[in-house]
């Protein structure tokens, strides 16, 4: 049995981490802190920190809006990043 508070790593696919640092460098880009995209999301600090570094999934609403609060504006990036994940698979 797991101590409350205890943490334990989590062992995600290496695409998350590809998805984590696409994410992170768009939020980069357009000047956003992760406190203030925290805020906009209603989320923790630390939801935004593991989604970045790979360790949070995410299921496709949280990446729209994620994407979204970001200023995501063009799906380019977008599709270069599906194919490179796909093409690894």
């Amino acid at each position: 049995m797991r101590k409350k508070g205890s943490h334990r790593a989590v062992d995600l696919r290496p695409e998350y981490e590809r998805l984590g640092r696409w994410l992170r460098a768009l939020r980069e880009k357009n000047g956003i802190s992760q406190r203030a995209l925290s805020i906009r999301l209603g989320k923790p600090v630390a939801y935004i920190h593991k989604v970045e570094m790979g360790r949070q999934r995410m299921d496709l609403v949280e990446f729209v809006d994620f994407a979204k609060q970001v200023d995501f504006e063009s799906a380019t990036p977008f599709l270069e990043l599906f194919d490179a994940i796909r093409t690894s698979l």
